[in-house]
């Protein structure tokens, strides 16, 4: 039961601004569902069916924010519910402004103050004619760059930019950024969303007490939570504790590595506390993007853009740095928020089909946004007009890269950065002595035709159970094994300078076989 929308205004109205939130991320009423979803009990048959299929249910849930609030009726604070009194959402900057007042604005903000932008991510420019505060810093807002590519001395905006030049725009957790404020993160709204005020007693308590019911209504296996670094830890942690067993894989959308992790567990003088059980894993997907397909809407794209070093030197600072565990970590190369995969990368199949083998052999949780398995490229499409096509080659390459990680087990195996230049990337999983070795490009179709080098292949020879293989003792159970490539089942060409030489462009995964 998303806490969604339920008798939700028209898209426009007299007022202007926000209107109907069919992403369901504007929030009404708790305990109620948007009609255009469904009913609670067809919510139920949905769980189900899932659980039928073999498939875990994953909800999908706001608790930093409630819907729009504005003086209007429709979106008047009495509409939300349970949290119905002004009291129960943040008040920055109000002063002795009226409510209706505070709230009166569709556009141009603050006020409210806001968790996002000039004097909360970044500086905030003072007019030095009027000395009023300029909340778009002069258009720069928090931008490190001019509008586009490249990133270099030619775009960056120097002393008028908010924050270092590797980072495109300062966003949550760059305290690198000068002005960045956490405390306005945790209290500003998302223009005109009701930050809720989880300091007021009440709505933790019903916040609580709502993943409690969530729990015994519906048959729910884990949980995604939308804005999570916008409230504080502490509260995270309750949320966690509350929802127990179910865990809660929180939306961090930082390229801090520390921040991030602090979101697992969060240090302190005594040891830490544990917060969420899991995270979407955004400091790499930030680095992969711009890696494998040159996206340059990352705000790590000033430096990853084209050069998969990057992307292999984050992973090793998240394998080697502060994290519980990785294994709760989502990785995935598009969302509900950003481009399809299909569109960053020009619809090319080559490096579609790369970065997708990031996302399953990663350590971590692979996560496919929908549609991708129809080739999908526009922002927040409908599925269903596709015909549920499983014969689309995204589908049954996605397919493809389930079975083999199935069939190598490779979900609990350690990852190591083996080997990563600006065009490839090479890592392997082991364990329970085993190893899986990945292969990866950024290298477009048309290099299919062509071999592709890697410095780096897998020792030989070796059994099958991984020790090695002597030739003058050829006894029982020592079989000589064989790097295959799981896709075709070709042996794998190593030369005897211990390179791999690919076929093509094409991703490799390499698992041991006899044959």
């Amino acid at each position: 039961e998303n806490p969604s929308v339920d008798d939700a205004p028209p898209p426009a109205h007299d007022g202007g601004g926000s209107g109907y939130g069919y992403h369901g991320y504007w929030a009404q009423n708790y305990y109620k569902t948007d009609p255009h979803y469904g009913s609670k009990e067809e919510l139920k048959e949905l769980v189900k069916a899932v659980h039928d299929i073999g498939m875990c249910f994953v909800l999908d849930i706001v608790m930093n924010h409630m819907g729009p609030i504005h003086p209007w009726a429709p979106l008047s604070v009495e509409k939300k519910i349970p949290f119905n009194k002004p009291e129960y959402y943040h008040q920055v900057d109000r002063g002795n402004l009226p409510w209706d007042v505070y709230t009166a604005k569709y556009a141009n903000w603050p006020n409210p103050a806001q968790s996002m932008g000039a004097g909360t991510l970044c500086k905030l420019d003072i007019n030095s004619t009027t000395g009023q505060p300029d909340y778009t810093n002069r258009g720069n807002y928090c931008n490190n760059y001019a509008d586009a590519p490249p990133y270099d001395n030619s775009t960056y905006l120097g002393e008028a930019a908010a924050g270092p030049p590797d980072l495109m725009y300062c966003g949550v957790g760059n305290f690198d950024c000068p002005g960045y404020n956490q405390t306005l993160v945790w209290e500003g709204w998302f223009y005109d969303l009701g930050d809720l005020n989880h300091s007021h007693p009440f709505v933790m308590k019903k916040q609580l007490e709502w993943l409690e019911w969530v729990k015994e209504q519906f048959d729910i296996d884990a949980i995604r939570l939308d804005t999570a670094p916008y409230m504080p830890w502490t509260v995270l942690a309750k949320l966690q504790e509350a929802a127990h067993p179910v865990q809660i894989h929180g939306e961090v959308t930082t390229t801090n590595i520390s921040f991030h992790a602090s979101f697992q567990k969060y240090p302190t003088g005594d040891g830490g506390f544990k917060v969420l059980a899991g995270l979407e894993n955004f400091p790499p997907v930030y680095m992969a993007t711009p890696g494998y397909c040159g996206d340059p809407s990352q705000p790590s794209s000033p430096v990853a853009m084209w050069d998969l070093r990057k992307l292999g030197q984050t992973m090793t600072e998240q394998i080697e740095g502060p994290y519980v565990t990785l294994d709760g970590l989502m990785n995935f190369v598009d969302n509900q928020d950003t481009t399809p995969v299909a569109n960053t990368c020009g619809s090319d199949e080559s490096r579609i089909k790369n970065s997708l083998t990031w996302v399953f052999f990663c350590y971590g949780i692979p996560t496919v946004t929908w549609g991708t398995e129809q080739g999908n490229t526009q922002y927040r499409n409908s599925l269903w007009q596709y015909g549920w096509n499983t014969t689309t080659w995204q589908y049954q390459f996605i397919k493809t890269l389930n079975s083999i990680r199935k069939d190598a087990d490779v979900r609990f195996m350690k990852t190591e950065v083996v080997n990563a230049t600006a065009d490839t990337l090479t890592f392997k999983r082991s364990g329970q002595g085993r190893e899986v070795w990945i292969y990866t490009n950024s290298l477009n179709t048309t290099a299919r035709s062509g071999k592709v080098t890697y410095a780096v292949a897998p020792r030989l020879p070796l059994r099958c159970n991984g020790a090695w293989w002597n030739p003058l003792k050829n006894l029982p159970g020592h079989k000589k094994c064989y790097w295959v490539d799981a896709f075709t089942g070709r042996r794998a060409e190593i030369t005897l300078c211990g390179k791999l030489i690919a076929p093509n462009s094409d991703p490799l995964v390499l698992v041991l076989s006899n044959s």
